[in-house]
């Protein structure tokens, strides 16, 4: 995993893969253009352990092809969980051993994430919270866990309210029936009154890849009805 802190200190912003490309949008926008110094800074961060780096690299629309991937490394992890604790139902929750489809979602969902950071640099909102699953599952009080993609917590400018999100990221390859029974997962969650992360109940953002899938998916929306309709957004 890759952690970056959040303004307050307190809760990591959570990815978990990152292509050398969006580590370089996220944290070198500042920095000489120079490709020498990222890529040495990339290499150092390495050897210290605090990333690691396996030998095969990735195309794809990432910002160019053969790119590394990154993650957080065992050692570094230890002492973010050290330093910050462990939550302990978050504990208990499994790591996914990722496959290349996994790998795929999990660098869209980080793509997500840079994004939004990159709108967050031009005004048009705050990232407060940001957390890849399965750190933003959410526990239900009926016992298991509701499976968002992710949880984005943004900060409207200029005001003191935020808006929560859980997050669905669709990659157009999983069909519709399953879909739905995601976005039921939801409406049921709202049913029971419990409360999610921040206190109140996140909307619900779902991705596509392109229009044609968003149209397919909001009509699975609405055929669930109007509880899913004000809770469920579809967009490309």
């Amino acid at each position: 995993e890759i952690y970056t802190l959040s303004l307050h200190d307190a809760l990591p912003i959570s990815i978990h893969v990152a292509t050398s490309g969006q580590l370089e949008r996220l944290h070198f926008c500042d920095v000489s253009p120079a490709v020498s110094i990222r890529k040495r800074t990339l290499k150092r961060l390495v050897s210290w352990r605090a990333l690691s780096a396996p030998s095969r690299r990735i195309g794809g629309p990432y910002g160019g092809s053969q790119q590394r991937i990154y993650s957080l490394d065992p050692a570094a992890r230890h002492l973010m969980e050290l330093r910050y604790g462990t939550d302990p139902h978050r504990a208990r929750i499994p790591r996914p051993a990722y496959s290349p489809r996994l790998v795929t979602h999990a660098l869209t969902v980080t793509e997500l994430y840079v994004r939004c950071v990159e709108a967050s640099r031009v005004g048009a909102f705050e990232v407060l919270e940001f957390q890849a699953e399965p750190d933003c599952w959410w526990p239900l009080e009926s016992g298991g866990y509701l499976k968002p993609d992710a949880y984005l917590c943004a900060g409207v400018p200029d005001t003191e309210y935020a808006d929560h999100w859980w997050v669905e990221i669709d990659l157009g390859t999983i069909r519709n029936r399953y879909m739905r029974t995601k976005f039921a997962s939801y409406t049921t969650f709202e049913a029971t009154g419990e409360n999610g992360p921040g206190g109140v109940l996140p909307g619900v953002l779902v991705t596509t890849p392109d229009n044609a899938r968003t149209t397919s998916l909001r009509r699975v929306v609405t055929r669930l009805g109007d509880p899913a309709a004000a809770l469920i957004h579809v967009t490309p």
